[in-house]
Parts: C-alpha cells; structure tokens; sequence
C-alpha cells in the first residue's frame, strides 16, 4: 500500500508547531525524551535535539515539509552541522536524522549510500509514518479501511477501499485520509487515529482546511453517509448519572463529629472551599516534573503560613483550568487535591452545578472522565481508553462496554473530555507508574485536543533557602 503523510496548517507558523509535534512523537517511539526545538546556534539553528531514555546517546535532527523532495546539498549542509554538534560532545555518541515529508532525490539517497561510513539517517513521510505506527500513537492503515469499510456498509453494499492513504497531521490530531469507491461515487472517508471514524462535523471542518492547503482537491467526502450508533446517547448519560452518584458527595470521616454526623453523606458543594491555585513549576515534586507529560504544573496554595514564595500571582480553579488546559495539581496530603478531582467531575456531569461555588469555572460542555491511578492494574497491556472502560466495568455502570468505548471515543475526537487523574503516585511500583505515564504520553498525542488534570502528592523536601509546597 502506498503511504503519504501531509500536513494541514492554517499558516507556517501552525505547520511549523504540527511539525514539532510529528517529530518530537517519531523521537519518542524511538527512545528519545527531553526534545528541545528550534535550538539556536551561531550562524545556524539546530531543528531538533534530544537525548535518549535508556542509553547514554544524544540526537541531533533536520526536519524539512517542503513539496519537493530534499537534494543532496541540503543534506551535506546539515551533515556540517552535525559534525560541528559531534566535535562538541567530547566523545558522546550523537546520532544524525535528517527527516523530510516529502522524500529525498535519488541523488542524495545514493550520495549516502555511496559513504563507506554512514553519517546520518535519512527518514521520509512514509517511514516517519511506519514508526508512529508501530509505536501506537496511529493505528495501521489497513486498520482504518477495515472501519471505513465496515462503516459505509450500511450505506451502500458497494464499497471499494483503494490502495493507498494519506495520514494527516492536523491541531486536532492525526486522521488517515482514505481513498474510497461507494457505488459509482469516489469520494474520501476520514478515519481518527485511534480507527474510528470521524464525526461529520469534524470532518468537515477538517476537510475544508484540507481543501485550502491542497486547492486541486475534488473528491466527495463520504464522512456524512456515516451514522452514529444510537446506542451512543445513552452510554452517556449512564456514565454521567454514575461520576455525580461516586463523587457528588462527602463524608466526614477521620474528622472530629459525632458518630450521626461522621456518618452523614454532605453534598458536595454544601462543604467544598474554593482553593487557590498558583503557578510554581520551580517548587513541584520532582517525581511528578520528570514523569508526567504535562505542559504545566500547578501546585495548590493555601497560604504562605508566614513564609514568602517565589510563584507567579495565585488564581481560582477556573482560571487555571482556563489557562492550562493540561495541567499537575501537587500538593502535601490534606491540602484538598482530590476534593479538585471531585469537584470537577460532578460540576462538567451535572452543569448545573458549576455555579454553585465561587471557583469561577467556566461553563463549557466537556465530558468529565475520571481515572483512580490505585484502582489501574497492569498499565503496560491496557491503554488509556481500556483502563477508563476497566472501572466503568469495575463500577457496575448500567452501559455496555463496547458502547461506552465507541461513546468516548466519540466525545474525544470532538474535542469535548477532561480527563480527571487521580493519584499518580499511588500505583503500587515505580515501572507501573512509569508505563502509566508511556500510556498518557501517546494518548495526550493521539488526543491534542483532550483536556487533563492530574492529582499527584507533593514529596519533595525544600532545599536550603527554598519554601516547600504547602498543604
């Protein structure tokens, strides 16, 4: 099957940040952390630079998406760069990938080839494609016709897959562009890269971004012929009724009461303190900094208790959720942290709510999803998707599995979920909680849009002349 790989931008600024993206994802399935872009250098500028997970060596990368194929000068350009990085590493092993979407000339393919000593790699669209693949940030490209076939069966008896299919690299995720035959019509079928089929609004949406990077296009979008299951609607509202029953309310127990009142269950709200939540990426847990890929890290303050802190100024929860949408809450045990899980899970099932406390979250239709990290088991076999389906099932909610799969797959290709964490520092081994974080990394990428909370317990001791983070 023929592999294409294009890139769906608004502007070169928007293609140039899609790009980092597919990079810094292909790095990852190669090892490579810590991936810093655009590095300046004198005279020059470095597109790439990572270092490896696991064993002691560095890379250095030259990303092109240009409509022309790369030439051999471009590649001996770089190679110069590259020999310069290598005479600065004092003997550290520094690896060369030149990455270009659109492919190499036959000339600077065999100028490598002809090297008794190579000097670098050479990766194209379709093998950058191959690695996300195997690395499971997209599935197979098969895959996806199998569900374009299956889908528009119930349309039309006749449907043809063609052989060929493009990936395409958009701010709302990766989509597998397939050439489809339905009847007499050719026409084009979006396909999400988690293999089911995109909604019709948002492969409209898409369509026509598409359609402007690439005017020539004029095939038929097929993605309207496909209906959703009706059993969707109310997998929803099942999952919904469960999150405000498990976290809608709050007891008092471990707290000084009666035994009548220990025992009560309060509604949420009726006992819930707006925290103030502010920005100290410096003070966080380091546990928490080096392994959770989030962008941000807030830590919950609750006074200074008579010491100064270096932060940024402090803002409600709303604020935050607004600002960061992917985002670490840390803080000492007591301080509060999953009182934020529960109260943002049952304010986004139940909107009603959101008013009802002074947090000032804003009132957006997402679809709350709650993960309870010591409840997660066996993290390296299950993705994301499979752990929140394991504890709907655990908890008995009414919906069956497979509907509740396709309901939430749905609700994250339309950009709607806020995925709520809780506890990641409460699996039971450092390797589940490190397989945890290699599941979340490729599913925040499948997922650009999804947006994250994640409760961790703040551990680390202040150094001398730093304040800790509060409780």
């Amino acid at each position: 099957m023929k592999i294409s790989l294009a890139i769906v931008a608004a502007d070169s600024n928007e293609k140039g940040d899609l790009l980092g993206r597919l990079v810094v994802d292909f790095f990852y399935c190669l090892g490579y952390d810590d991936c810093k872009l655009n590095i300046p250098k004198s005279g020059r500028e470095i597109d790439l630079k990572a270092r490896h997970r696991r064993e002691p060596r560095l890379v250095v990368a030259e990303c092109k998406a240009t409509s022309a194929p790369i030439g051999g000068a471009d590649v001996n350009k770089f190679a110069g760069v590259l020999g310069a990085e290598r005479d600065k590493a004092d003997g550290a092993d520094v690896r060369g990938y030149f990455i270009s979407l659109s492919g190499f000339t036959s000339s600077a393919i065999q100028q490598e080839e002809d090297l008794k000593r190579s000097r670098l790699t050479l990766i194209n669209g379709s093998e950058l494609v191959e690695e996300l693949v195997r690395g499971k940030f997209v599935v197979p490209a098969t895959k996806a016709q199998l569900s374009a076939v299956k889908a528009l069966s119930d349309s039309s008896p006749e449907v043809e897959v063609q052989d060929n299919a493009a990936l395409l690299g958009t701010t709302t995720g990766w989509f597998w562009l397939l050439d489809i035959l339905v009847g007499s019509t050719q026409g084009a079928l979006l396909v999400h890269a988690d293999g089911s089929v995109v909604s019709a609004t948002v492969a409209a949406e898409t369509w026509a971004a598409f359609a402007r990077n690439y005017p020539s296009e004029s095939r038929t979008l097929l993605n309207k012929l496909v209906s959703q299951p009706a059993d969707l609607e109310s997998s929803q509202r099942e999952y919904l009724q469960y999150i405000v029953r498990d976290f809608g309310g709050i007891t008092l127990e471990g707290l000084p009461a009666t035994r009548q009142v220990g025992s009560r269950r309060f509604r949420l709200e009726d006992l819930y303190v707006p925290l103030t939540l502010s920005e100290a990426a410096d003070e966080t847990d380091e546990q928490v900094q080096e392994e959770s890929p989030m962008r941000d890290l807030l830590t919950i303050s609750r006074g200074s208790r008579g010491r100064k802190r270096s932060t940024t100024r402090s803002m409600s929860l709303g604020e935050a959720l607004i600002k960061h949408p992917r985002l670490a809450i840390v803080g000492l045990p007591g301080s509060g942290k999953s009182t934020i899980i529960k109260r943002l899970a049952v304010a986004y099932a139940e909107r009603s709510r959101i008013r009802e406390s002074r947090d000032k979250l804003p009132d957006q239709p997402l679809f709350p999803v709650v993960i309870r990290c010591r409840e997660v088991s066996k993290p390296s076999r299950s993705s994301i998707v499979t752990m929140i389906a394991d504890q709907v099932d655990r908890a008995e909610v009414p919906t069956a599995r497979d509907a509740f799969i396709r309901m939430l797959t749905a609700e994250l290709n339309e950009g709607r979920v806020l995925l709520l964490i809780d506890g990641l520092d409460e699996f039971q081994s450092t390797q589940d909680r490190a397989s945890f974080v290699a599941q979340l990394r490729t599913f925040l990428s499948t997922y650009p849009t999804c947006q994250v909370v994640l409760r961790a317990t703040g551990s680390r001791r202040p150094r001398s002349g730093q304040t800790g983070t509060p409780g």
